[in-house]
C-alpha cells in the first residue's frame, strides 16, 4: 500500500506542479489587467487625489501585520495594493519526560494583495467601504527534532502551502482627522491552494495536493491605522 501510495503522489506531482503555475500566471495577468483599468479610468477632473497609507493588525500570537497603499482613482473608487499576512515567529518545546527530543518549531507567511475599493459617506466621519482583491500568500513552517543521532537534514518536517485568493473586503472607517483614520474589515475569499508535507523520517507520509476552500480570512489587516495625504 505504501509504494502504491508514493507511486501515485509521483505521476500527480506534475500535475499540481501545471496546475498552480497556470493560477499563478493568471493571478498575474489579472493584476496587470486590474492595474490597466484602473489608471486608464482615472478622473482627471481633480488634481488632487487621496493617498493613504495603512498599518494593519491581523493578530498579536503570532504577530501577523499588513501594510498597504490606497489611491484614490474618482470620487468614491480607490486602487490598493499591499504587503499581507506579514509573520513569523520561533518557538522551543521541551518534553516533560527526558527521554523525549527537545524540538525547535519555525513558522513564516507573506503576501500580496491587489485591488480595488468603494466608498459610501454615512456621516462626516464613518464611511463604509468594499470591494474585490486577488491575493497571493505564502506560509512555510519547519519543526526540527534536537536529535543529534539523525543527520541535519532528516530531523526536519516542513509544510509548505501557496494560496492564490479572491477576497472580498467588507469594512467601516472612521475619521479621527482629516489625515488620520481607523478602519476595521472582514475579508470573506474564495482559495485555491497547493500544500506540500515533507517528513524527512518518515517518506511513506509525505504528500503534495492543491484544494479549493471557502473561508473569512484574517490575514488582511482587520484593525487598521492609516495616514491620509491629501
Amino acid at each position: 500500500m505504501l509504494a502504491r501510495g508514493a507511486y501515485t503522489t509521483q505521476r500527480t506531482t506534475p500535475t499540481v506542479r501545471h496546475n498552480c503555475m497556470t493560477k499563478l500566471k493568471i493571478f498575474i495577468t489579472l493584476i496587470f489587467a486590474i492595474c490597466a483599468v484602473c489608471t486608464q479610468g482615472q478622473d482627471t477632473t481633480k488634481a488632487t487625489k487621496i493617498k493613504e497609507y495603512y498599518l494593519g493588525i491581523a493578530d498579536l500570537s503570532p504577530f501577523n501585520i499588513s501594510f498597504k497603499y490606497k489611491r484614490q482613482l474618482k470620487n468614491t473608487s480607490f486602487i490598493k495594493i499591499g504587503l499581507v499576512s506579514i509573520s513569523g515567529n520561533i518557538r522551543e518545546y521541551k518534553p516533560r519526560n527526558s527521554a523525549m527530543f527537545s524540538s525547535t518549531y519555525y513558522r513564516g507567511s507573506l503576501g500580496l494583495i491587489v485591488g480595488l475599493e468603494f466608498r459610501k459617506n454615512i456621516t462626516d466621519k464613518f464611511i463604509l467601504f468594499h470591494g474585490p482583491n486577488l491575493s497571493l500568500v505564502y506560509n512555510g513552517s519547519m519543526t526540527e527534532v534536537n536529535d543529534s543521532s539523525l543527520p541535519q537534514r532528516q530531523r526536519r518536517t516542513i509544510t509548505q502551502t501557496a494560496s492564490i485568493g479572491i477576497p472580498y473586503t467588507l469594512g467601516i472607517m472612521f475619521l479621527v482627522t482629516k489625515r488620520f483614520l481607523i478602519a476595521a474589515e472582514i475579508n470573506p475569499e474564495v482559495l485555491y491552494s497547493y500544500t506540500s508535507y515533507e517528513n524527512r523520517q518518515s517518506a511513506a507520509s509525505n504528500y503534495k495536493h492543491y484544494s479549493p476552500s471557502f473561508n473569512f480570512s484574517t490575514e488582511y489587516g482587520l484593525i487598521s491605522v492609516a495616514y491620509r495625504i491629501l
